[in-house]
């Protein structure tokens, strides 16, 4: 935790295990799976490109991904960065979520998109999503022609010297120091 008040940091301290079972205490340098917390870093990344006039808020998803099929091709060219961000797409609720956790490839679900249903107009409703949020670390790619990692790395992990900062379970796992789950889910 840390505590900044008027610019000034109080308090920066850890507190926990990084095993459930084990002794070895969380410390600055601990690495923890990232979640939904990626989506913050994602967002980030995107007002970046807004900030160097790469990309705008308001941008065409159909811009960056015109190949990507929807089953309603007029919505499909409404949506924007903004709409996938806020997770008002106008997409069914957790379209696919369940093909993330059964491991079938972004790619794969990528090719289904087009039996989703829309259940309003983009940005008419609120519906949270994983795999169409996902989408925008393609814009990403495609409006910096960096891989998402990269930019995320060069962009915002290198400026603010965040050293153990990364994406990927190849890394999370083989950094020196990283916290496990305490709670088994599935």
């Amino acid at each position: 935790i840390t505590v900044i008040v008027d610019g000034k940091t109080l308090l920066t301290k850890e507190y926990g295990i990084s095993e459930v079972d084990g002794h070895d205490e969380i410390n600055a340098e601990t690495v923890f799976r990232l979640a939904s917390v990626s989506k913050t870093i994602t967002s980030a990344a995107v007002g970046s490109l807004v900030q160097h006039h790469k990309l705008q808020w308001s941008s065409k998803l159909t811009d960056y991904l015109g190949d990507l099929h929807f089953n309603n091709a007029r919505y499909a060219q409404e949506l924007t960065i903004q709409h996938l961000l806020s997770h008002r797409t106008g997409l069914i609720q957790h379209a696919y979520t369940n093909l993330v956790e059964d491991n079938v490839s972004y790619r794969d679900i990528l090719n289904r998109m087009d039996k989703v249903p829309f259940v309003c107009a983009p940005g008419t409703c609120y519906g949270y999503q994983n795999v169409v949020f996902s989408l925008i670390g393609d814009v990403i790619e495609a409006a910096s022609n960096e891989p998402f990692d990269a930019y995320v790395t060069r962009s915002l992990f290198e400026p603010l010297r965040m050293e153990n900062a990364s994406f990927g379970m190849e890394k999370f796992l083989n950094s020196k120091h990283h916290a496990t789950p305490h709670v088994r889910v599935r």
